[in-house]
């Protein structure tokens, strides 16, 4: 029988492989990558990412598990983001025009309450970097895990890990319980019942690692993939994240 993974130890490797990284006397990113943009983009999600997991374990380590979700999901959405700015030419068209739509949208209603010559003119340029951009791949987080995952597992991982963290049913249940003898025949729990506690935390471990692996690639000697490809390959979950050709701009 093959022995359970200690997830945290390996996730206490993953961050301290990050950590060790920190202070590294120089670092030269890949110029062949799909755009200027894409190695700057990844590292920021990576670093989120490694914030999300680091404070996930924390909440662990208080047996907090059942809080910790919503940070699982950032690993997630921050892991399957680089991967797919890697991976897919184009896509840091959509990662740019999503955050101008949306920067153009939050100028409108400010326009609507106060017309500003100013916002006017920012949105107008806004607008204009949009029509530049011109979004031509799937955003979506589903087309996002699906560079990872064609057959759309680890979506559906998400969509469960969305619904631990969202007010509704699921979050109730883990808080109410059964008890025929109770009057009304329910008890409330004082602390989440979250049986899949490690599986979670598994997860969050898999996806960081995902996202450290993004990153290596966009550097030049890529200095950490002998140690991811060991842990991915502990884990079962390594494979090739091959960096997009630079597309004409």
């Amino acid at each position: 029988m093959t022995p359970p993974i200690p997830y945290r130890v390996v996730l206490k490797q993953l961050l301290t492989l990050w950590d060790g990284r920190l202070n590294a006397p120089s670092l030269m990113l890949r110029g062949d990558l799909a755009h200027a943009a894409t190695p700057v983009v990844v590292r920021g999600l990576t670093s989120h990412a490694v914030a999300a997991a680091r404070g996930a374990l924390l909440l662990y380590e208080a047996k907090q598990p059942a809080a910790a979700m919503p940070l699982v999901r950032v690993v997630m959405e921050d892991a399957a983001t680089a991967v797919w700015l890697v991976r897919e030419p184009e896509a840091w068209r959509s990662f740019l025009s999503e955050g101008e739509q949306k920067r153009a949208k939050a100028l409108r209603e400010i326009l609507g309450r106060d017309a500003s010559p100013r916002v006017a003119a920012r949105l107008a340029m806004s607008e204009q970097h949009i029509q530049t951009l011109a979004k031509i791949t799937d955003g979506t987080i589903q087309a996002r895990m699906r560079t990872i995952d064609p057959a759309e597992e680890l979506y559906t991982t998400y969509r469960l890990a969305s619904a631990l963290i969202h007010a509704g049913p699921v979050v109730v249940d883990l808080y109410t319980g059964i008890d025929e003898r109770s009057e009304g025949g329910l008890a409330f729990r004082d602390h989440a019942r979250f049986p899949l506690a490690n599986e979670w935390l598994g997860t969050a471990t898999e996806w960081l690692l995902h996202a450290l692996n993004a990153w290596d690639v966009c550097q030049t000697h890529h200095p950490d993939e002998i140690q991811l490809r060991d842990i991915g390959k502990r884990l079962g979950v390594w494979f090739d994240v091959r960096p997009a050709l630079r597309s004409e701009d």
